[in-house]
């Protein structure tokens, strides 16, 4: 009888594993392919050894399988897959020796951690003139992070520079305005060395809000009263576009008099301004000293441009001699005088230049104005009379009425008393223009 020996399986079975990719940043996966010398039926997912992730969608059959490797989030651990020996056997039931092979084990790098970026400010708050240098210090380094990668409003950004994670720029505010300056880096704009695109996902790290105040402070300047005689007095206000906490008397430069009782706060302030007796120009000048006083950002006032001088005018009065009036000699000239009228029926002769009649204490619609027979210009105001010659203008307190003037040659002499007066008063008055020169009558 003859004896047959049946062939023995004693080889032990053994596995590669390769990897589509060798790094991984944020949202990639790579694919795992295990690869058998030999078919094997009891090979499954939980045979494999991993850290630095997970595996999933195991699949395959005989030699070859695969699974889908996810690295852990927010995570620069490198990750690890591996097969141990004694894991799975061949038909023949032996067992896989593979130790330490080489191709038994594929190791990643990993970065899933997204870059972003930590904005700063050398002020928090911008005047007129004034920069603010802008810092950039990014969690790890970059080398597409540019100007374009930065949203700005309320100003602009320049000097851009920089390199790896720090970065500067300079902030220049808009001009003339109140509007707050905003600098901040929107999501995906730049990226590390392993592609990871920034998320900066709005936080007061990522956006820095600057307040600005670049508007100058201006002054307006009015009086009580639009013309005074040497030695009176008016009441001139300040109005300021924003408050103060610094204007004062000593911010004041007046011509031809004195500043007192100075008072007010926050936009408004008033004064006296008493003329000199010795003072020989035409006007009084008040105004506001260039850079003197400021607004709660530190803006300075600038006098050129943020003002404009207050002029209070020069009233003069001819001391004229009682008498019966009769024929009076006019003497025009190329001057433009204003007439002031304190009430009462009076008769005004503004003669030669371009004259004008004060009633800014009536709106138009409470005046009249006709031409009488003898060619005389009528105002009827405040049941009073007025007779006009040679006045081109009626000034009202809301607008102006331009009048074609009765000429000298209408002057009709009557028997009203002329007063001796320095300014119009309240009786009837007739108040004659000398055309001595530009004069407020």
């Amino acid at each position: 009888m003859t004896t047959s020996t049946l062939p023995t399986d004693s080889i032990a079975p053994s596995v590669a594993i390769s990897t589509d990719k060798t790094k991984l940043k944020a949202g990639e996966v790579a694919t795992l392919t295990f690869t058998f010398t030999e078919a094997v039926t009891d090979f499954v997912l939980s045979d494999v050894t991993f850290s630095g992730g997970g595996l999933a969608n195991f699949a395959g059959s005989g030699s070859i399988y695969s699974a889908v490797f996810t690295p852990s989030p927010n995570s620069t651990i490198e990750a690890v897959v591996a097969i141990a020996s004694g894991r799975f056997s061949d038909a023949a039931g032996n067992l896989n020796v593979d130790g330490n092979d080489y191709n038994n084990k594929v190791t990643l790098s990993v970065d899933t951690v997204k870059p972003s970026v930590s904005i700063t400010s050398d002020k928090t708050r911008l005047k007129a003139n004034e920069t603010s240098i802008i810092t950039f210090t990014l969690s790890e380094s970059s080398t597409d992070f540019t100007l374009d990668d930065v949203l700005v409003s309320g100003g602009k950004l320049a000097n851009f520079n920089g390199s790896g994670k720090t970065y500067s720029a300079i902030f220049t505010p808009t001009t003339n305005s109140t509007t707050s300056g905003v600098v901040s880096i929107a999501p995906n704009k730049f990226s590390d060395s392993f592609g990871n695109l920034n998320q900066n996902e709005p936080s007061a790290a990522n956006s820095i809000t600057l307040a600005v105040d670049t508007v100058l402070p201006t002054v307006t300047i009015t009086s009580a009263k639009p013309a005074i005689q040497a030695g009176q007095s008016t009441i001139v206000y300040f109005q300021l576009s924003e408050p103060s906490l610094n204007f004062s008397l000593v911010d004041l430069s007046v011509v031809g008099g004195q500043i007192s009782n100075f008072q007010g706060s926050g936009n408004s302030y008033q004064a006296v301004f008493s003329t000199d007796y010795w003072y020989g120009g035409p006007n009084w000048l008040i105004s506001v000293t260039d850079r003197s006083f400021s607004d709660l950002f530190e803006n300075d006032f600038q006098s050129v441009g943020g003002h404009t001088p207050l002029m209070v005018r020069r009233e003069i009065a001819h001391n004229i001699s009682d008498r019966s009036f009769g024929g009076v000699a006019l003497i025009g000239s190329s001057q433009d005088d204003t007439l002031i009228w304190n009430g009462g029926n009076d008769f005004f002769v503004g003669g030669g230049g371009n004259d004008e009649l004060d009633l800014t204490a009536y709106n138009k619609s409470a005046v009249t104005t006709t031409r009488n027979t003898a060619g005389l210009d009528i105002v009827t105001v405040a049941g009073n009379v007025l007779s006009l010659v040679g006045v081109e203008k009626l000034v009202f307190k809301d607008g102006q009425q331009v009048i074609s003037p009765a000429p000298i040659s209408s002057l009709v002499y009557d028997s009203r008393v002329i007063h001796s007066v320095t300014s119009a008063s309240s009786q009837n008055d007739v108040i004659v223009w000398y055309g001595l020169g530009s004069d407020v009558i």
